[in-house]
C-alpha cells in the first residue's frame, strides 16, 4: 500500500469485524497507524485496496500447517516495529529465558515445577509476557541470549531477538510445525526444537489442531542433553 500509493494518501485500516487487542494498536501506532485511523467494524468507503497475499499451500496431509512468514514481511516488520531498549544501568541481563505459556486453554507445561527446578540452578529466568507491552516484549526477547519455551505466539517474539541468539522450542507430542524456525532463519538464529513425551492420547486419531493444543510433558533430561548439544553452558 504505502510504496503504490504513499503513506500519506491512506486515511483509514480495516482490519476485519471486532475490537483490535491492545498489542495489536501498539504496533499499528508504532508504524504511524494512529488509533483513529483503525476500522473494526462492517464500513464502505469512496476508494479501497486490497492486497491478496499468496497463501496457496502444497496440497499434502502431511504438511503442518503454521504461520509462514516471507522474508521481505519480516525485514518490513524489524524496519517499522520498535527496537530492543538498552538495559538500565546496572540491572543484569536476563540473558536465559524459560517463556511460560501464561493464561492459556492449551498447551500448557504439566511438569512446570520439575522444569523450572532443573533450569534456574543454570541461569535461567523463569518470565512470562503476560501483561507486558510490544515494547516490554521486545527488551526481554532483544537481550536474551538463550530462549527456550513452548511452541506459542510469544516466539513470535524472535523478530527483536539478535542474530547468533538460540532458540529452543519445544512442541506437544507428534506435533511440529515450522513458523518459528523460519523466524530463526530469517533473523540469523541457531534453533533446535524438543517433542514432548505422550500424555496418554497417543493412540486417539486426532486432527493437527487438537495436536497442537495439546498439553505438553517435557521430558527434562532431553532438554537438559539437547542444551549440551546445541553448545548452551550448564553452569
Amino acid at each position: 500500500y504505502w510504496t503504490l500509493f504513499g503513506k500519506e494518501n491512506i486515511d483509514y485500516y480495516y482490519i476485519g469485524d471486532g475490537q483490535i487487542k491492545s498489542f495489536a494498536e501498539e504496533s499499528l501506532l508504532q508504524m504511524g497507524i494512529r488509533k483513529e485511523q483503525i476500522v473494526g467494524f462492517p464500513c464502505r468507503a469512496d476508494r479501497s485496496l486490497i492486497a491478496v497475499k499468496d497463501s496457496r499451500v502444497e496440497d499434502d496431509p502431511a504438511v503442518r500447517q503454521g504461520f509462514r512468514m516471507d522474508e521481505y514481511s519480516f525485514r518490513f516488520l524489524q524496519e517499522n516495529l520498535c527496537k530492543a531498549r538498552p538495559l538500565a544501568e546496572g540491572t543484569p541481563p536476563e540473558k536465559k529465558l524459560f517463556v511460560l505459556r501464561g493464561l492459556v486453554s492449551g498447551r500448557k507445561e504439566l511438569n512446570l515445577a520439575e522444569v523450572q527446578a532443573a533450569l534456574e540452578p543454570l541461569g535461567f529466568s523463569i518470565v512470562s509476557t503476560q501483561g507486558k507491552t510490544f515494547q516490554e516484549e521486545a527488551d526481554l526477547f532483544g537481550n536474551a541470549e538463550i530462549i527456550v519455551a513452548v511452541h506459542g505466539a510469544a516466539l513470535h517474539n524472535l523478530l527483536f531477538t539478535r542474530p547468533g541468539a538460540k532458540v529452543i522450542e519445544i512442541f506437544p507430542y507428534d506435533y511440529f510445525e515450522e513458523s518459528n524456525y523460519i523466524f530463526s532463519c530469517h533473523n540469523g538464529l541457531e534453533y533446535a526444537y524438543l517433542i514432548g513425551e505422550p500424555i496418554g492420547n497417543e493412540n486417539k486419531e486426532l486432527s493437527l489442531t487438537e495436536l497442537n493444543r495439546a498439553d505438553v510433558q517435557i521430558d527434562v533430561k532431553k532438554l537438559l542433553r539437547l542444551c549440551n548439544q546445541v553448545g548452551i553452558l550448564l553452569s
